[in-house]
């Protein structure tokens, strides 16, 4: 075999190219270009054309057989080492994962908390400052640059208010990492259930109607669904 030749049948190597393909599928060559002129837009009219069509369909499907014999020759190695590389990460992975979802549910509680009261802290911090700033505008605007006790009680307080804002943000810092909002929903106790049922088919028709299609879809082979009528019919394949 030259180096030009195709890899054999159950070979390692991952990548076939196109010359690959063509080698694979050159003894239904004539037949694929033969179904290729078929396809012409123009319908089966009579039985001869019909056994040459059927005649032409099993060989397309052969030769689609034996490249997908072939495509899972040359990936089965690669997909079954990666299946046995991937078993070696899955126990510590989960083992992890474990141990992340046990810190994170002691954790929770008290971190909430932690948060929710240096959120209140900052806040209370932030408006004492920010009425400062305001009585330190206030002095701005009534101050006489004649007078350095009122310009240097002016500065003071804007001092003040400055330091204010920093405690502020300080302790907005120090708010426990981790936190995020999620937003979370619960039926009303009753009849919740049925009122987003009418408010989702009067809101979102589009999201009622892919449900009832798919639930028809799903079904209409096991059960008699009004609305539904159900056939069979041959169809070739």
């Amino acid at each position: 075999m030259n180096d030009q030749s195709p890899p054999p049948m159950g070979h390692n190597q991952p990548h076939l190219d196109e010359d690959t393909h063509r080698a694979l599928l050159r003894p239904f060559a004539s037949h694929i270009e033969e179904a290729e002129h078929w396809l012409d837009g123009v319908p089966v009219e009579n039985e001869d054309q019909l056994k040459e069509v059927d005649t032409l369909l099993l060989n397309v499907k052969a030769a689609e057989k034996l490249l997908l014999q072939a495509r899972d020759s040359a990936t089965k190695p690669l997909h079954d080492a990666w299946k046995a590389e991937i078993s070696q990460w899955k126990i510590p992975l989960e083992d992890l994962e474990k141990l992340k979802k046990g810190l994170v549910r002691i954790s929770n509680a008290f971190k909430v908390r932690l948060a929710e009261e240096r959120e209140l802290e900052a806040r209370r911090i932030r408006v004492d400052a920010e009425q400062k700033m305001q009585s330190a505008r206030d002095l701005v605007r009534q101050l006489d640059p004649g007078n350095i006790h009122s310009v240097r009680v002016a500065d003071q307080a804007r001092r003040d208010a400055e330091e204010a804002l920093r405690a502020a943000e300080q302790v907005e810092k120090t708010r426990p990492k981790g936190l995020r909002t999620v937003r979370k929903w619960v039926f009303i106790e009753g009849d919740g259930r049925r009122k987003a049922l009418h408010w989702i088919a009067r809101n979102d028709r589009d999201a009622v109607t892919e449900f009832i299609d798919g639930y028809v879809a799903r079904n209409f082979r096991d059960k008699s669904i009004n609305g539904v009528t159900v056939w069979d019919e041959r169809e070739a394949y």
